[in-house]
């Protein structure tokens, strides 16, 4: 298949298989909603197959990047294998730098030397770029801040999110999902990884302060938890599928359960202590699920406090479980918080604006290269 005149190649490289964390999700709907002259950079033949059964163009060489325009890293570079890509790339390239929570903890790294080599590799990624795109104006703020990139290279592209996955209610597959789990309602639902920003430890004793003032005489309300075990210091999902009474780990669900998980629950809560964006809380409010979420980084973009959802103070436990306990007795306030959570996305988040917004960018970049505002790009000498 000719691959000349193709405008843009997404690197999916580095997913791995079956990716669904918030990179993997990132990159698949940006491929999705891209135009036919769209490409991916694959890693090996089993990434090749897998695209080429979607319909989707792979590529795996430099030369054959050579017959595309813009290069398009969806996450931050971890590796120097696809730093050398990178910088190597005659295709003009673009980086997008989800968060700047790794850069910032070295207790994420085997050793400091890793934590120090990935620093290197991100600042050398950004540096080189001709456009860096976070996915929150706090994360915009945060890359300007840290790396004193000229502002006009940098951009904000909010995340999107399909809301026909999340808003079409069927009942009987709901209730098909939650036994599957094992899952009785009402629950409380929390959905992402265990990293320590994610701050799991005080949700579970936010959780745990609930149970202890429960004074009804039904059974509280449960916790539910999804998500990738990172092995990271400060994690909970070691702990297993019981973390604590009346909690229940399901490990990483196929994401065809996720609009049921969602759905069904009382309310997402998300208490990170730093978020580049909140992608579980977006799909929540496409749900038409409240949010009880720390009042932190992106998060604030998305929820609008006492309309959308709830926010709180990122280290108060006692706060969280007492603003639990006014999500769970108000199914008045449930229902306003999730309809205005609900039309919110349809209105600021929806997957064709983000499109938009990309296509935008790519088309404003080959504009200024064709005017000579951007250095033209040739690949770079190889080491001897």
């Amino acid at each position: 298949m000719a691959l000349r005149g193709l405008k843009v190649c997404i690197d999916v490289s580095s997913l791995p298989p079956g990716s669904v964390n918030g990179t993997g999700v990132y990159a698949m709907e940006l491929l999705r909603r891209q135009p036919a002259d769209t490409c991916v950079f694959v890693g090996s033949p089993d990434q090749r197959a897998t695209f080429q059964s979607l319909g989707i163009r792979a590529i795996e060489t430099l030369a054959e990047l050579g017959e595309c325009r813009i290069f398009h890293r969806p996450s931050q570079i971890y590796d120097p294998a696809a730093l050398d890509l990178f910088l190597k790339s005659p295709a003009l390239p673009v980086i997008t730098c989800l968060d700047l929570i790794s850069y910032r903890t070295p207790a994420l790294f085997a050793d400091f030397e890793a934590y120090r080599r990935y620093r290197g590799l991100l600042f050398a990624s950004v540096s080189s770029a001709q456009a860096v795109l976070a996915i929150s104006e706090h994360g915009r703020r945060e890359i300007l801040d840290e790396f004193r990139l000229p502002p006009e290279r940098v951009h904000c592209t909010h995340l999107g999110v399909d809301s026909s996955l999340f808003e079409t209610r069927d009942a009987a597959r709901n209730q098909e999902v939650l036994r599957k789990h094992g899952i009785a309602a009402p629950y409380f639902f929390c959905s992402g990884s265990d990293f320590p920003h994610k701050n799991l430890s005080l949700l579970l004793r936010g959780y745990a302060w609930l149970r202890s003032l429960w004074r009804a005489s039904d059974r509280p309300p449960g916790l539910v938890l999804t998500g990738h075990p990172t092995g990271a210091p400060g994690g909970v999902f070691h702990l297993g599928a019981a973390p604590g009474p009346g909690v229940r780990y399901l490990g990483a669900v196929d994401r065809n359960d996720l609009a049921a998980l969602y759905q069904e629950a009382l309310a997402l809560v998300y208490p990170s202590s730093y978020e580049g964006f909140g992608l579980p809380v977006l799909e929540a409010m496409a749900a038409g699920l409240p949010v009880v979420a720390s009042d932190v980084g992106g998060v604030a973009e998305l929820v609008v406090d006492g309309v959308t959802g709830l926010l709180v103070a990122p280290q108060d436990a006692t706060l969280l479980a007492e603003t639990l306990t006014r999500v769970l007795v108000d199914a008045d306030l449930r229902g306003r918080l999730g309809g205005a959570g609900r039309r919110r996305v349809e209105e600021r988040f929806g997957l064709e604006r983000f499109r938009a917004a990309h296509v935008a960018l790519y088309d404003e970049l080959l504009a200024a290269s064709v005017a000579g505002a951007t250095a033209p790009r040739e690949p770079l000498a190889a080491e001897a």
